[in-house]
């Protein structure tokens, strides 16, 4: 099974993918042996393990403590994840990483012109813009990433709905967990574990 990461790095539409096909949260199991070959003694801890290539669980609804790595939990609030790792702001962060409410810089906003029906996105600036990041605006579908850029050219995972003109265009480096979000607002201040409930199941 693949880490969130994983999923997100092989995808160049990684933003639609994680926005419509979120599972869950994989969690791993506490095995302990239940026989005992020569030389373990019963009664000291002796832990099992996951053979190569033995599926794991995923928690498909409910809560779970993760780690956040960045932002401030708030009860009842979006839980994100991170696509780009652009952001000063965010030095230690990691694709896939939990986050709560990211800071303002992983948000690049800037006008765009297109073609209705293409992937072909010419930006008024490029700065910023990296592949992977989740794109939003009129005329831009859904579930839209960035698969390349080069200078201001910028290529999409989705072909427009719509032509654009010098229309705002928004490039994310986070995006938020569908139906998913943060229990009480409580978060650990050694271990940063906070607990997010997945409120209902988003994939059969």
């Amino acid at each position: 099974m693949d880490s969130v990461a994983d999923f997100i790095a092989t995808s160049f539409a990684n933003a639609g993918l994680v926005a419509a096909q979120f599972a869950g949260v994989a969690v791993r199991e506490v095995k302990t042996a239940v026989t005992y070959g020569s030389g373990i003694t019963p009664g000291v801890l002796s832990v099992g393990y996951y053979q190569p290539g033995e599926e794991g669980e995923v928690l498909e609804m409910g809560s779970v403590p993760v780690v956040i790595a960045a932002g401030t939990p708030q009860s009842q609030q979006p839980v994100y994840t991170r696509l780009a790792l652009n952001n000063a702001a965010v030095p230690a962060g990691t694709v896939g990483d939990f986050e709560a409410t990211p800071p303002s810089s992983d948000t690049i906003a800037t006008t765009g012109t297109a073609s209705a029906a293409s992937t072909a996105l010419t930006v008024a600036s490029g700065t910023g813009i990296q592949k992977g990041q989740a794109v939003s605006g009129a005329g831009i579908a859904p579930g839209t990433s960035v698969t390349n850029v080069s200078g201001t050219a910028v290529t999409l995972s989705l072909n427009t709905t719509a032509a654009l003109s010098t229309t705002a265009v928004t490039f994310s480096n986070v995006v938020a967990l569908p139906n998913t979000v943060f229990r009480t607002g409580y978060q650990d201040s050694s271990t940063l574990v906070a607990e997010i409930t997945i409120k209902i199941r988003n994939v059969a």
